[in-house]
């Protein structure tokens, strides 16, 4: 839940941040751990979260784990790869099915979804616009190494 606990420069609030932080402390190492977010996590105006505390305490997480997040909220499809202090990456994949059109019912036709599979050596996103692979080319990111495959 990234909006109810928006107060100050923190979206998540002390409750969650411990929660996470305890449940990805408890998993094996190696786990791929996915955070759903309504809002992207960053390179994008508005919301984000690179206007609050918490993408440094995420950024902090991903120097132990591997970490993938799900956001949506800008009515299109992206990717970003967000660094971490030590080269780790966080891995942001982005797609607002939501949304029919850019600015919800006025706008351009989009269409959105994202896919996301998950095998035991590899993470892969695609992107769909009008029922077709869209302009962004699917990300394949190697799960042993936690780097993008060329």
């Amino acid at each position: 839940d990234g909006r109810s606990w928006r107060v100050n420069r923190t979206l998540l609030g002390t409750v969650q941040r411990t929660e996470i932080e305890a449940t990805m402390g408890a998993a094996p190492v190696g786990t791929l751990h996915l955070v759903a977010s309504g809002s992207v996590v960053e390179a994008h105006k508005g919301d984000q979260w690179g206007n609050f505390e918490d993408l440094a305490w995420l950024r902090e997480l991903a120097n132990k784990h591997c970490i993938a997040c799900v956001s949506g909220d800008i009515h299109a499809n992206d990717f970003h790869c967000i660094p971490t202090e030590n080269g780790r990456m966080v891995y942001d994949f982005t797609s607002s099915g939501a949304a029919i059109r850019r600015a919800i019912w006025a706008g351009t036709d989009c269409e959105n979804f994202g896919l996301l599979e998950i095998d035991a050596a590899t993470l892969r996103g695609q992107w769909i616009r009008f029922g077709q692979p869209g302009a962004l080319a699917p990300v394949t990111i190697d799960r042993h190494s936690w780097q993008m495959q060329a």
